[in-house]
């Protein structure tokens, strides 16, 4: 359903109706203005695609690990907007961690999901120490997942703190 209201930016969904808001209507002495009702595979010819840019310029995530195999996380994927074809894609950026634990040998993992088996990302603090990580141009969780974070092993008594920055992608 390409080239389609549906997936339109000015296509928007007011309770069940689809309404194209691409020309401002224009009211007249007796009548209201209302934006035009339309189909969802409708086409007028002047398709503008939402899949692309930018839904949230930011997102925060903060996490608090001591013991391995507990994936947490990171940040939640947002709910798809206007159109089940939309999906968020979550990029992280940077992170810091802090490191209050006496071990220096433990790994941070970044997954795509809740799915070890699927690393995305890792990084390393040593003990008592606070460092701070930039990913250029991003560590990208598949669309729809939300990133989670878990280490590779105990660090109790100690923990390790992690604050993380991203954005959320529409696509």
């Amino acid at each position: 359903m390409t080239d389609s209201c549906a997936t339109c930016k000015y296509g928007v969904t007011v309770g069940t109706v689809v309404r194209c808001q691409r020309y401002a209507p224009s009211p007249s002495p007796n009548i209201t203005a209302k934006w035009p009702a339309v189909l969802n595979d409708d086409w007028c010819g002047e398709f503008t695609p939402i899949v692309v840019g930018l839904q949230n310029q930011y997102l925060r995530g903060v996490a608090k690990l001591q013991q391995p195999l507990v994936p947490t996380v990171l940040f939640a994927v947002p709910a798809p907007v206007a159109s089940p074809l939309i999906y968020n894609t979550i990029v992280m950026r940077s992170c810091q961690v802090v490191n209050t634990a006496t071990k220096d040998d433990c790994i941070i993992e970044f997954m795509d999901g809740n799915d070890p088996s699927k690393p995305i990302g890792f990084v390393s603090c040593p003990s008592h120490q606070t460092m701070e990580f930039q990913f250029d141009p991003g560590i990208v969780a598949s669309p729809g997942n939300s990133i989670y974070v878990d280490i590779d092993q105990s660090i109790d008594p100690g923990w390790l703190y992690i604050t993380a920055q991203g954005f959320v992608v529409r696509g």
